[in-house]
C-alpha cells in the first residue's frame, strides 16, 4: 500500500510539473532571425541558421521570461505578426515564435503557448523590436 501511495504521489508530481511547462531559466544561446514575408510556422528549426540572425542577451531573455505561464490548451491567441527566435534548452535547439504585439509566444517543440507577465510585456516587446531592427534582411 505504501508503494502504491508513493507511485501515485510521483505521478501527480510529474503531471503537475508537465502542466507548468518549460523552465525558461535553463535556456541559453538566444537568437532572433530575419524571416520577414515568410511563413515562419513551417520553418524547421534546423533551417533557421540559413537566415540572417542576431544573438540576444540570454540573461535579458531569462529576466523577461521569469514567471511565464502556460496558456490553457484551448486558448489559441490571434497572430498579427511576430519574431522567430531560438534558444538552447536541455541540449536541444528550440524554435520559439514570439508575438510582435502581445505578451505571448509559441514553443514549436512543445506545441504550447506561453504568456509573459503583464508588467514585463512592453519592455520585452521593445527589446525584441530593437533587436529585430538590427538584423539585416534577407
Amino acid at each position: 500500500m505504501k508503494s502504491c501511495c508513493s507511485i501515485l504521489v510521483l505521478i501527480l508530481f510529474g503531471l503537475g510539473a508537465f502542466a507548468q511547462g518549460s523552465d525558461w531559466q535553463k535556456s541559453t544561446q538566444w537568437t532572433i532571425y530575419s524571416v520577414h514575408g515568410r511563413s515562419f510556422w513551417q520553418l524547421p528549426v534546423d533551417s533557421l541558421s540559413l537566415f540572417h540572425h542576431r544573438d540576444l542577451n540570454s540573461d535579458s531573455m531569462k529576466l523577461f521570461l521569469a514567471g511565464t505561464k502556460v496558456l490553457a490548451a484551448g486558448k489559441v491567441p490571434v497572430w498579427m505578426g511576430g519574431f522567430v527566435t531560438s534558444c538552447m534548452f536541455a541540449d536541444r535547439k528550440r524554435k520559439l515564435l514570439i508575438s510582435s504585439y502581445g505578451g505571448f509566444f509559441y514553443d514549436d517543440q512543445e506545441k504550447r503557448y506561453y504568456q509573459i507577465p503583464p508588467d514585463r510585456q512592453k519592455q520585452w516587446l521593445d527589446y525584441l523590436a530593437d533587436a529585430a531592427a538590427g538584423v539585416s534582411s534577407n
